[in-house]
Formats: C-alpha cells, structure tokens, sequence
C-alpha cells in the first residue's frame, strides 16, 4: 500500500517537472523568435526639440571663435567685440530669472572665452528650455537690436583730438622710436609708455605752434619734430634740466635721489662736459639719451613726491604734467592738478597732462607700448 503511494506521488512530481522544463522551453523558444524578427526592439522616439537642436549644432559660430582677439581683419573684430557684449549681456539678463544657469555659463565664458561654445549654451536655454512668451526672451531681443544697430562710425575716435592729422604722424612715427625707448625704459627702470606720453605730450605741442611747418614738413614724411631753440631733441628738455637730473643722481641729500645704483647712468668721459651734454640732446639720429633723460626726471619727481608722502606711481597725467612744468613746479600735495601748456587739438583747447591722461588709458599702441604690471621695476 505504501509502495503504490510513493510511486505515485513521483509520477505526479516527475509529471510537474516536465511540464516546468515544458514551460521554459516554450519560453526560449518564443524569446529566441522575438529576438529574430526584432519584436523586442524598442522603437525609440525623435526628441520633440530635435530641429532645435540641430539647428542651434550646425549654426556657424566660426567667426566669433575662442581667440576672437587674434583676428587680422578689423570686421571680424568688430564683429567679435559686439557679440561678447551680447554675450555678457544676456547672462546679465538670464541671472535675473535663473541664476544658477547663467553663473555656469559666466564661469565658462571667462575662462576659455570661447562665443560659440556660450552661444550654444544659451541657445539651449532661451530656445528649448522657455516658453514664447518668456519675458526674458523679449528683454533678450530688445537689447541684442541695440548692441547690434549699424549707428556707429568705425572711423572716428571718442577721444578728439585723436582725429586729428598730429595724432596720426606721432602714431606713425614712434614705431620707429621703440628700440630707443625702450632701451631708455630698461636702464632706467620705468615703462616704457609713460615714456612716450612725454614724448607724445611735446610733439603735439610743436606741432600745433608750427602748423605751417607741420603741413609742410613732418605730415608729408611722417616725422617728429627735432627742437633745437632752447629746449632740445624730440622731447624737449632744457639744458639747465639736464643738468640738474645729471645732479640729483649724485645728490645724495636731494629729495630727487634714486639711490647708488643710477648715480654713473650720466656719466661722461670727456673733458668738456657741457659740449657732450649738447651733443646727447641734439644728437638728430640716436635718441637715446633724450629718452634716457625722460625717464630719469620722471622717476626722480615720483621719489621726491614719494618721500614726501604722497604716491604718484599710478598718475601718468601728473607724472607728465610736472615733466612739462619743470622740477621747480614739483610741489608735493595732497591733491595734485592736471595740466601744464596749453594747446589747441583738432579744434578742442587740451592741455599737455590731459593729452597724455587720455592717450596712457586709450589702448592705442599697446602692441608696441604695452602696460607693465609694475611701472617702476628696480
């Protein structure tokens, strides 16, 4: 009786595990099928901003690419300068709505200065991610048709008297002048551009009290003016002013003194002193100790007011102003003024400092002048 129980509950087991392995047979095989004829793939879905996309991937941002500044061709420039003001200007816009997005971009945007790797990301946004009707789209419109209106004349300067014919000589003549200034800036130990806004200051002088002899002389060849009545050389220095920066080198007890390491910068080798003195200020082709002496009486002026407490290391306009008054005018104060001779620039009354003021913070001849982090390295 036992026997027949157990074999019969082993056939009702063998019989479950048959169709189990039944089953799972059916199963592969069914599976097997789909896999073959692709019944289990996913058919997937076109991004419902797909066009979007793909316009704002294959949109030409190859003008305006990274190292926009490098460009040779003064539209493409143009060009680049307008849209990085777009650029900041609608993160601007975009930090008032959604901060965290437009801090991302302006931290991008600042460090690799790439327009249209930013133009894509703010694509994205303003085109995909807001609505039609998004008041930010419509501040973004408005202020893109002003930043990209054609009023402006790419010809002219805001600064006037730089649209001047004086300006345009002395701009195309002191390329010429750099190896000299720039030898003068390194023994000295003074930038080179404040240098030249001496210079600059002097020549714009000449030229406006010779006009007749500027249209005749040096707007034709492009020239400085070489002074030879009482001020001497493209700079204009005084023999009596040489002389006296020749002095305070040594005067250890003047409120001018540099120090032991620039007392022999002027020293001559030759018996009659005030013959070579002449012969360095009107030397008509090698101008280096005129731009020597330059730097020296700057340098000198900003020790003295320095000692006296007061720092015009940053002040080119009253580094320059005191330079064209003379060292008897340096005065040291609180409030120092802008000025010195007075002159008449393309029809505006300008005076030597301001000129120089407005020159030093122009951006003009950078490439060959360039600003130093430190005016004054020792």
């Amino acid at each position: 009786m036992a026997n027949k129980r157990f074999k019969k509950i082993l056939s009702i087991l063998f019989k479950i595990v048959i169709s189990i392995l039944s089953v799972i047979g059916i199963l592969n095989v069914g599976l097997y099928l789909a896999t073959s004829l692709r019944l289990t793939n996913d058919k997937g879905s076109v991004d419902k901003n797909d066009r979007i996309l793909e316009q704002i991937q294959n949109t030409n941002y190859s003008i305006t690419s990274s190292k926009f500044l490098e460009t040779d061709s003064f539209d493409r420039y143009n060009k680049a300068i307008i849209d990085t003001c777009i650029i900041y200007n609608n993160i601007l816009l975009l930090n008032k709505y959604y901060p965290l997005n437009a801090s991302k971009i302006f931290k991008v945007f600042s460090i690799n200065h790439d327009l249209a790797l930013c133009k894509k990301m703010l694509g994205i946004i303003n085109n995909v991610y807001l609505p039609k009707n998004h008041s930010l789209l419509k501040d973004l419109k408005f202020s893109e048709n002003i930043l990209s209106e054609k009023n402006h004349n790419d010809s002219i300067f805001a600064i006037g008297w730089m649209n001047s014919p004086q300006w345009n000589v002395f701009k195309n003549a002191v390329l010429n002048e750099k190896k000299n200034i720039d030898s003068a800036s390194k023994i000295a130990g003074v930038e080179s551009r404040l240098i030249l806004c001496c210079l600059l200051g002097e020549q714009l002088r000449i030229y406006n009290q010779g006009r007749e002899a500027f249209k005749k002389y040096f707007e034709p060849a492009k020239k400085l003016s070489f002074m030879t009545n009482l001020s001497y050389g493209v700079t204009g220095i005084k023999e009596f002013t040489a002389s006296y920066t020749e002095s305070n080198l040594k005067n250890k007890n003047s409120p001018f003194y540099l120090g032991e390491k620039y007392e022999k910068l002027l020293d001559y080798n030759c018996e009659d002193i005030q013959l070579e003195r002449m012969n360095r200020l009107k030397n008509f082709n090698d101008r280096y100790y005129s731009y020597l002496y330059v730097a020296l009486i700057l340098k000198q002026i900003k020790m003295q007011w320095e000692r006296a407490g007061y720092d015009i290391s940053e002040r080119p306009e009253i580094l320059a102003t005191l330079y064209n008054l003379g060292f008897w005018k340096s005065v040291p104060s609180a409030n120092p003024k802008t000025g010195g001779a007075v002159f008449i620039m393309n029809e505006d009354t300008v005076t030597f400092g301001g000129v120089v003021f407005d020159f030093y913070y122009s951006g003009e001849l950078f490439e060959e002048y360039p600003y130093w982090k430190n005016k004054w390295p020792e």
